[in-house]
């Protein structure tokens, strides 16, 4: 009966010791997910920044590396080139959005997207100046470029993002790590001399980056002719229509592109932080404001050749005598009385005689005027 009773008690035992075992590998497995950092989202953490003065202001840009050992260099330098490589993705993955939301047709939908277009943007040209400050945009996609077809990953944001956080995590390892400085001796130290107190001085607000987008050119836009003479002839109002309605779509087109995506990036409505332009965005922004006037203009004179067009006449019927045209200028073009003959001799109304070639439809060519 005893060895009976302590039967269950032994397989409750090793059931307990079952589940206790199960619990420590699950804790483990919940541990070992726990050590992974989270991926990269764009954004440096504050120990990677350090505040520069350029000029007389103050640029963000990335931190030498805190310890000097092979490692903790290796791992900087690793981190900084796949840095460069997120934002430069990030930036090129921004121009192409762009250009979908210039496909999409307008409407709320449509200015969504070029608005996150325009923003995710902004952040990677910031992260670009931060971690390659001055860098040339040709060099860096070249570079990128090279990256990329030796690692396809280095093309893809989200395996940066992973790749980033894995180093980040590495280098402040590597810093906690980090053997402290041979000691020299010191030298004993010296009386403190007596300092003027100075005012602090408030820290300066970082330069805004040039968006680095290209403005349109002006030499796409072509402007109508109206046709000489006070009537349309036959095709020419269709012809002037069309090419005054692409010319306005246009015109109007890069007004609104110009000041979305330069001008309202370059000067931000609604801050109340300070803004100021590095030099670069200062060249573009008047670059771009110069591009506003001249497009204005051109605006401006196709108004004026609308109101030159609306004046003709749909249709002139061609008059009984033909037209007096003093003096007579080969090439000149007139009516005359349809129906005459080709290269009929036709007496003016002041008594100029002209040699005309006719079409047979009431229009005439001058070819020698005589008298």
């Amino acid at each position: 009966m005893g060895a009976t009773m302590r039967l269950p008690r032994l397989a409750l035992l090793i059931a307990s010791l079952g589940i206790a075992t199960a619990l420590c590998h699950f804790g483990g497995g919940e541990s070992a997910r726990a050590q992974q950092p989270a991926p990269f989202t764009g954004k440096l953490p504050p120990e990677l920044i350090e505040k520069v003065k350029v000029g007389r202001k103050l640029q963000e840009k990335l931190h030498a590396p805190k310890c000097q050992n092979k490692k903790c260099q290796e791992t900087y330098a690793e981190l900084k080139q796949l840095l460069e490589d997120y934002y430069e993705q990030q930036f090129e993955d921004s121009e192409k959005a762009h250009d979908d939301a210039k496909a999409m047709e307008n409407g709320p939908e449509k200015d969504a997207a070029a608005a996150a277009a325009t923003k995710t943007g902004t952040a990677a040209r910031g992260g670009l100046q931060t971690v390659d400050p001055g860098g040339k945009e040709e060099a860096r996609k070249q570079k990128h470029a090279d990256h990329v077809s030796k690692d396809p990953d280095n093309g893809k944001l989200d395996k940066l993002a992973q790749k980033i956080a894995k180093l980040i995590d590495d280098l402040k390892k590597c810093h906690d790590k980090c053997p402290p400085p041979t000691e020299t001796a010191e030298t004993p130290a010296q009386p403190a001399t007596p300092q003027e107190p100075t005012t602090p001085t408030q820290p300066e607000t970082p330069l805004i980056p040039a968006t680095g987008r290209p403005l349109p050119k002006l030499s796409d836009i072509k402007l109508p002719t109206v046709p000489p003479g006070e009537c349309w002839k036959e095709g020419e109002k269709e012809k002037y229509e069309k090419e005054a309605g692409e010319a306005s779509k246009k015109i109007q087109e890069d007004i609104k592109y110009i000041r979305s995506d330069i001008i309202d990036v370059l000067t931000p409505r609604g801050t109340t932080t300070p803004q100021t332009l590095s030099p670069e965005a200062q060249k573009e922004l008047d670059a771009a404001n110069a591009a506003i006037k001249a497009l204005q203009k051109l605006s401006g004179e196709l108004d004026e050749l609308n109101e030159k067009a609306d004046k003709k006449k749909d249709y002139c019927p061609p008059p009984k005598e033909m037209k007096s045209v003093s003096p007579g200028i080969p090439g000149q073009e007139g009516s005359y009385v349809p129906r005459q003959p080709t290269g009929t001799v036709l007496v003016s109304t002041d008594g100029t005689i002209w040699c005309i070639y006719g079409d047979g439809r009431g229009n005439y060519v001058v070819l020698v005027p005589t008298r």
